[in-house]
């Protein structure tokens, strides 16, 4: 599936999602002033299920992004990435 990219992107940004049922998921942000592949995964801890992990590959391609706004950047996207993980821990439990 293709989304448009969240309000602070630059409106030619372009994002590309695919979805692989009980597998992964990958975001490829393919324009605008970051580019990036992200793909979650999930995989079970132990042999009766009861315990899954989560694994968040985020490979940042360029960035379009004036050198001292970077550093605001990237806290952003950790925020992000930590907020999400908590919330699907939250569901999960």
């Amino acid at each position: 599936m293709t989304v448009p990219a969240s309000p602070f992107m630059d409106s030619n940004a372009h994002q590309v999602n695919t979805l692989k049922p009980s597998k992964s998921v990958i975001e490829n942000q393919t324009q605008g002033p970051i580019t990036y592949v992200k793909t979650i995964t999930s995989s079970s801890v132990d042999s009766n299920a009861s315990k899954t992990a989560i694994d968040v590959l985020w490979s940042l391609d360029s960035f379009k992004i004036p050198f001292l706004g970077i550093s605001f950047v990237k806290d952003s996207i950790n925020k992000s990435v930590y907020n999400a993980l908590n919330k699907i821990e939250k569901v999960i439990q």
